[in-house]
């Protein structure tokens, strides 16, 4: 998985989320990058926003909990600053082992077709 130069356009971003059925708009997720100071999308000169993939594991965890467990945004950055919620380690641990296992695909792709006795 090759992470895009540029991250992933808010636009993009808020399609994802909105197709699993959550309400996020633009103003939301602006709202969000002050009330949680370690989301921070990449800002373009032009002023769009692009979300890396740790944002968007971070807004998958942030949606958990202030729209699904509507917690409290106190409660939601304390969570996150604390690491109370393992959601987001857990994500970044897949994430990485998904990745390894791609280069492990290709690894052996390159060696070319083995006989299996």
């Amino acid at each position: 998985m090759k992470p895009r130069d540029k991250g992933t356009p808010i636009d993009e971003v808020i399609g994802i989320f909105n197709r699993s059925g959550y309400k996020l708009t633009k103003p939301i997720l602006v709202e969000w990058e002050k009330a949680f100071p370690m989301l921070q999308p990449i800002k373009h000169s032009d002023g769009k926003r692009f979300y890396t993939a740790e944002n968007i594991d971070l807004i998958s965890l942030i949606v958990d909990l202030i729209l699904v467990k509507e917690h409290s945004y106190k409660y939601a950055l304390s969570a996150i600053k604390n690491s109370k919620s393992m959601a987001l380690q857990k994500r970044r641990t897949m994430a990485h082992l998904e990745a390894m296992k791609a280069e492990l695909e290709d690894w052996r792709a390159s060696l070319g077709p083995t006989s299996q006795s």
